[in-house]
């Protein structure tokens, strides 16, 4: 026992030991600045960490509003539709329920709902030929149509699928939708009713003015 504490003693009173205990109020202060240096970087870290935080909400409110704004109205938005149908010689009307008709940066969509429990239809038409090869629509051209003193421009899209059989062309006008539907089976369908008596007779003229158009309504 004796031989221990005769080590742990020549341990402890050491030079450099001795020189700390002269030191110690100058220690005590190294170790409060240390500890004033911690608890501030902590803090900081915990600042940013927060800013960080208020800025990502920031943003992603930011993107949404954009993304909202980018998606605007076309035209009519919704209502029940109604399209002549024809097969030849054979005439009938079927009613469709537009959900929606909204336009972006590039592109139009439209969506209606799905009949007999079907998936709603929803159809992406690029606005122009610099967009198309984003969806399976590819536009073709436009018209302009002026009626009384406004300026309607029709756009032609196709259903662009590999087999000719299957194709299927589209007339849209951002105002009323989908005019035309024209299949490669001669099925087709003209909007004939909005639900508004006057803005019916425009759309009237509107498909008539394609009718004269054999070069563009050629399908």
């Amino acid at each position: 026992m004796g031989k221990v504490e005769i080590k742990i003693r020549k341990k402890i009173l050491t030079p450099d030991n001795l020189t700390q205990y002269r030191n110690y109020p100058a220690l005590l202060k190294k170790y409060e600045r240390h500890k004033r240096f911690k608890r501030a970087v902590r803090i900081f870290l915990y600042s940013l960490a927060l800013t960080a935080f208020v800025l990502s909400l920031i943003f992603v409110s930011v993107w949404k509003i954009m993304l909202d704004q980018g998606h605007k109205a076309a035209g009519i938005q919704q209502g029940q539709l109604t399209y002549l149908k024809t097969n030849g010689p054979v005439t009938d009307t079927i009613s469709l329920q537009l959900l929606s008709n909204q336009a972006t940066d590039s592109m139009y969509q439209v969506v209606y709902k799905g009949t007999y429990g079907r998936p709603d239809d929803v159809f992406k038409f690029p606005k122009d030929a610099y967009s198309n090869g984003k969806t399976s629509y590819r536009y073709v051209g436009e018209k302009k149509v002026v009626i009384g003193d406004h300026e309607y421009i029709v756009k032609k899209y196709i259903y662009d699928v590999p087999h000719p059989a299957n194709r299927a062309y589209y007339f849209y006008c951002p105002e009323f939708a989908i005019l035309i539907f024209a299949s490669s089976w001669h099925e087709n369908y003209y909007l004939q009713d909005i639900g508004n008596t006057d803005t019916n007779k425009t759309l009237h003229l509107l498909i008539e003015a394609i009718k004269a158009d054999p070069e563009f309504n050629y399908w």
